[in-house]
């Protein structure tokens, strides 16, 4: 969840640095936390569904939040 986190939040500040709209930390984790939450919650039941292994666990943790907050980010 903490890595997920990491990810969306950083991926929303970097898209919102890039775009012009200056994005803080608090705001990015408070826009970013419900979709982590929920982003680890699918990635984990897809993955042990499917029975991938922890390096796509990891990837999806990483990837789906960040793709998430860089479009909350350039969106807003």
């Amino acid at each position: 969840m903490l890595l997920a986190l990491l990810a969306g939040a950083g991926a929303m500040i970097g898209a919102g640095r890039l775009s012009g709209h200056g994005v803080g930390l608090d705001e990015a984790a408070l826009v970013v936390f419900p979709l982590a939450l929920v982003a680890a919650f699918v990635v984990r039941g897809l993955t042990a569904r499917y029975g991938h292994k922890t390096e796509a666990r990891a990837s999806g943790l990483v990837s789906v939040p960040a793709l998430l907050g860089a479009v909350m980010s350039a969106a807003g």
